[in-house]
This record gives C-alpha cells, structure tokens and sequence, in this order.
C-alpha cells in the first residue's frame, strides 16, 4: 500500500490482531533494520542486494531509467521496468524471505524519531525509540530513491 499514514498503519495492525487474535504491531526500527540487513547468518549487508553500489539487475524498485521523466535523479543503467511502485512481492526475497525490504515503498516503524549520540563503548540490544516525538520512523527505500545514501539499508 502506499500513500499509508502512520496512524493508518497502526490501525490496521489493530484490526488484523483483533481479525486473527494474535498479536500484531508495527516492527522497531531495529527490528526493521535487523531484518533487512540479514544475510545468512549475521546482520551485515550495506544494501538491500549485498554490499556493493550500483544494484545489479533484478534487485528491486527503485528510481530507474523508466522514472528519468518522473525524478530528477535516477540511476542510469538500471531498470527494474517500473516506472513507479511495482505489485508486492516481484523482486526476489531476502534470506529471512521478505520482500521488498528495500525499493517500493518505504515502511513505518513503531518508533520515534531521534538522533542518538554515538557511543562506540556502548552496545545497543534490540533498542526501542523514545516513547514521545514529533516523528515516527521511516525505513527502506522507495521507487524514487536513487543515491548511494538514501539506498543504504
């Protein structure tokens, strides 16, 4: 689904745990982060395809040469033959397999939004974002992202 507000999504993780009686919420950052960086048996890659730029054909939906006319920047020599979101699930799965942990469309997480600072003494354990904010959290990259920084999971 796309256009989705973060109060959309919560409620329909609502209405699906109360559909099922089971539970259902929407991931933490780190839990979305965890899932999408995991590769057989670690959580190391850098993108959603493994960790080198550019993505190599097939990898998902992103800001390609069918979206030149639709972006100002695009990646020049890819494409996925969408020119904006794709049907779920036409790009291969990752090793947990998901799909579309990156490219598509973008995911909330249940988190706020916050900067921490880094603390390279300090390890952080499946943490949970501050329980009040502005913003809640966004992960993944969408069908109109294109930089090396934004594609990075």
């Amino acid at each position: 689904m796309v256009y989705v507000s973060w109060h959309d999504a919560l409620a329909y993780c609502r209405w699906l745990a109360t559909a099922t009686g089971k539970p259902y919420r929407l991931p933490t950052e780190a839990e979305w982060e965890y899932c999408a960086r995991f590769d057989k048996n670690a959580a190391e890659l850098k993108y959603p395809w493994g960790n080198k730029y550019p993505p190599p054909a097939g990898s998902g939906n992103f800001a390609d040469v069918s979206a030149k006319d639709l972006l100002v920047s695009y990646l020049p020599g890819y494409n996925d033959g969408y020119a904006a979101s794709a049907p779920p699930g036409k790009f291969n799965t990752n090793s947990l397999g998901l799909y579309d942990m990156g490219g598509n469309t973008m995911e909330w997480c249940h988190d706020y939004y916050a900067i921490y600072p880094y603390n390279a003494g300090k390890v952080y354990t499946d943490p949970m974002g501050p329980k009040e904010g502005k913003h809640h959290v966004v992960r993944g990259s969408g069908w109109m992202t294109s930089g090396i920084s934004e594609l990075r999971l």
